[in-house]
């Protein structure tokens, strides 16, 4: 029994408004795919076809819903995501329609890293690499009007994460992404999926 005086307990972590959408955002190579992993070990179910499969690029998988890729604000399919994580990357994020409420897990990695990463898995993959002179400025550009978006959006809660701490301090990004989501997640779990060994392009070493 707590001594009268003391400071009240932080209350317990509630689970998360099931009419609300977990939306995992960012730039392409910034950590998308590690954070769906990352939430489905912590207890999240997730918005996914599991169409595209995992590679060199992302060992994990990629956590795609293939129609995502056609986002329209009136898809019917966005009502069935209510309690479950979907990735919907920049700039698709935008074309979320008015009035849904989700909260956002917005990923930032260095611009050089980002850029290093795409290079990397289109050489892979046999594709052309755009130019990175013409590429970073652009995916600037994208990220500062995603912000603003949100930002505008009462309908949005939004938690930046940056990569460098999910692959550095995984057990901590995962404690401040359960608080956000008011979620019951098992932050040791998903600390666990983390294999900073895949972060293969680093900025100080680029």
């Amino acid at each position: 029994m707590a001594n009268p005086g003391s400071p009240a307990p932080d209350p317990p972590l509630t689970v998360q408004d099931r009419s609300r959408t977990i939306v995992v955002s960012g730039l392409p190579r910034s950590g998308t795919s590690l954070l769906m992993a990352m939430l489905r070990a912590g207890g999240v179910p997730l918005f996914t076809d599991s169409l595209r499969t995992a590679d060199d690029s992302n060992p994990h998988g990629y956590f795609e819903y293939e129609p995502v890729k056609r986002l329209t604000p009136d898809a019917p399919w966005l009502t069935w995501t209510a309690g479950h994580a979907i990735k919907i990357v920049i700039p698709l994020v935008r074309r979320l329609p008015p009035d849904f409420p989700c909260d956002v897990l917005l990923l930032e990695r260095a611009m050089p890293e980002i850029l290093a990463s795409q290079a990397a898995m289109l050489s892979r993959c046999g594709m052309p690499v755009v130019d990175p002179r013409l590429l970073g400025p652009a995916f600037e550009r994208e990220l500062r009007s995603t912000h603003e978006t949100l930002a505008s959006r009462p309908d949005c809660r939004v938690l930046t994460l940056r990569h460098r701490d999910l692959l550095s301090r995984p057990f901590e990004a995962s404690e401040e992404t359960a608080r956000f989501l008011r979620m019951p997640l098992d932050p040791a779990a998903m600390a666990a999926v983390v294999e900073p060994t895949l972060h293969r392009q680093r900025e100080e070493s680029l």
